[in-house]
């Protein structure tokens, strides 16, 4: 609260001495960086400490810096307001890295941070009298105010409206992925083709009014949030329709609606009438975040170079414990997703004495994948980690599982299963683990990769009286499945998921299928038989 004080007071200050001298341009301008932005801050602040860093710290000198250029246009000053923009753009991308997409609600909002950037690098364009991509100054400036409104606010409001949608529907997917999406767009046909621009305006204006549509549908707890809510959803339908005449012209050649028309229309009203009131009744509604950054447990091992079946014993990784499968127990996986008595006794016996059986795979690129997986296969073959062979031919692994120091590794009685091909070419380094959390226990797998590690987050399922492991959320829940990369300094949720299905075949033989997907599209199957040694 104290900051959008001290940012309206700097506000009213810069118009009571400087008004005659301002732009409108740069009165709009003020309204977001002294008004508008703390109050999205205040709106989004989750007591956690880097909320509390820009609220406290970062945002009084950032907004005196930007007063000091609007009002006497001392080019270094909008450097910190530069600097500031910034730093929300890294704790934005940061969230997204670490959330990923899944939560789609929380990603428009880490997206709407990541676009104030922009604002803040047009800015000082602006200020410093660029000449960014052929842009005259009015342009640039007209960009700078774009990214601190519409593509700062409208991903926010959004994200905002899908904690409040118990049931996210495609036209909600749709609306907040073009929202997300559009101010990119719009900038891509601006700088290249004005058909582009047009198309651009025309999905992006779609995608706002069913965002409108829904805000209006949607229910609230408080009734003046509604109608707040509400009217800055008329407010923009009725400022889209402008845009659209305006891209029309453009397009067609013809000036239905000039600039200074615009920036009344599409600025003041949308500064007032969008902005204002959809901030302010979020301000009353508050809806929470259906997730939680929480620290899930992962290895601490990470790769230097080459893996292989060497780098276990290089960094003295193995301990003295013998005859580990696995996992010590499926029972240990009972939960309201899995029953483990439903599971037959050699699947079983396969995860908890894995060293009785033998395996042979046979992998499968899908098509569209086999180039890069031709690259990928240069790589994995000098790193000996996830090194899959190009051919479709059955391969034999023969497997041998090592204890793994608890103490180095960091999580519960870590093993590690090496798996290598009748070459003794390493495929595979896996320490296999497990955690629980909310009465669910997952698998936790880490491969050690160069500097980093790839944790797959599996959850055991019954399925086709077989087991069923998958990191793919599921519908309607918030766990921990994932697949994540392990860096030093962060922990990033990729766009890879990943399932095992497990069945019998015999009562000495099984069958497993391993799948893959990157944006959900499948790249990668792997066919496994596995059979009980002699």
């Amino acid at each position: 609260m104290m900051n959008l004080i001290v940012g309206i007071s700097i506000f009213l200050c810069l118009l009571a001495f400087r008004l005659k001298d301002l732009l409108v341009l740069e009165i709009l301008l003020g309204a977001s960086i002294f008004v508008f932005v703390p109050l999205v801050l205040m709106l989004l602040n989750e007591k956690s400490s880097i909320y509390n860093l820009f609220l406290r710290v970062l945002y009084l000198p950032s907004a005196i810096g930007a007063a000091l250029v609007l009002a006497f246009g001392q080019t270094y000053w909008v450097l910190i307001w530069t600097f500031f923009t910034a730093f929300i753009c890294i704790c934005g991308l940061g969230n997204l890295l670490k959330r990923g997409t899944r939560y789609l609600e929380e990603a428009s909002i880490d997206i709407g941070f990541i676009y104030l950037a922009l604002g803040g690098f047009w800015l000082l364009a602006y200020e410093a009298k660029w000449r960014v991509m052929g842009f005259d100054s009015l342009t640039i400036l007209l960009t700078a105010i774009h990214f601190h409104y519409s593509a700062f606010v409208l991903p926010i409001s959004a994200g905002l409206l899908g904690r409040k949608q118990m049931v996210k529907g495609r036209l909600f997917l749709f609306s907040v992925t073009m929202i997300c999406a559009g101010p990119m767009l719009i900038a891509a046909g601006i700088t290249y083709s004005r058909i582009i621009e047009f198309m651009s305006v025309a999905l992006y204006a779609f995608a706002l009014y069913v965002y409108s549509m829904l805000m209006m549908k949607t229910a609230f707890r408080s009734k003046i949030a509604k109608f707040l809510l509400s009217l800055s959803s008329i407010s923009l339908m009725a400022t889209i329709s402008f845009s659209m005449i305006y891209a029309f012209g453009r397009v067609s050649d013809m000036v239905y609606l000039d600039i200074n028309q615009m920036i009344w229309i599409h600025g003041a009203v949308n500064a007032c009438g969008v902005v204002l009131p959809a901030l302010a009744g979020w301000l009353i509604e508050r809806p929470e975040a259906s997730f939680r950054f929480r620290d899930i447990p992962m290895s601490r091992i990470k790769g230097r170079g080459q893996i292989g079946e060497g780098y276990l014993f290089r960094y003295s990784l193995v301990d003295d414990r013998q005859g580990l499968g696995l996992i010590d127990s499926l029972h240990d996986y009972q939960s309201p997703w899995f029953d483990a008595e439903a599971v037959s006794s050699a699947i079983r016996q396969f995860y908890e004495n894995t060293g009785s059986y033998e395996l042979s795979a046979r992998v499968r690129w899908k098509s569209w994948f086999k180039p890069l997986a031709f690259f990928y296969r240069l790589l994995s073959t000098f790193v000996q980690q996830l090194n899959l062979p190009l051919s479709e031919s059955r391969t034999r692994m023969g497997g041998k599982i090592y204890g793994i120091s608890e103490r180095k590794d960091g999580r519960e009685s870590p093993r590690a299963w090496v798996r290598k091909n009748q070459h003794g070419e390493t495929i595979f380094v896996a320490i296999y683990s497990k955690h629980m959390h909310n009465g669910e226990t997952y698998m936790n797998i880490a491969l050690p990769l160069p500097f980093s590690n790839m944790t797959g987050i599996l959850l055991p399922r019954n399925q086709e009286n077989g087991l069923f492991l998958s990191s793919r959320s599921r519908n309607g829940a918030y766990g921990d499945e994932g697949i994540y990369l392990a860096l030093p300094f962060i922990k990033i949720k990729l766009p890879l998921e990943e399932s095992f299905h497990i069945l019998n075949k015999s009562k000495s033989e099984l069958v497993a299928i391993h799948r893959m997907w990157i944006f959900g599209v499948e790249f990668l199957e792997i066919d496994y038989d596995i059979k009980k040694r002699d």
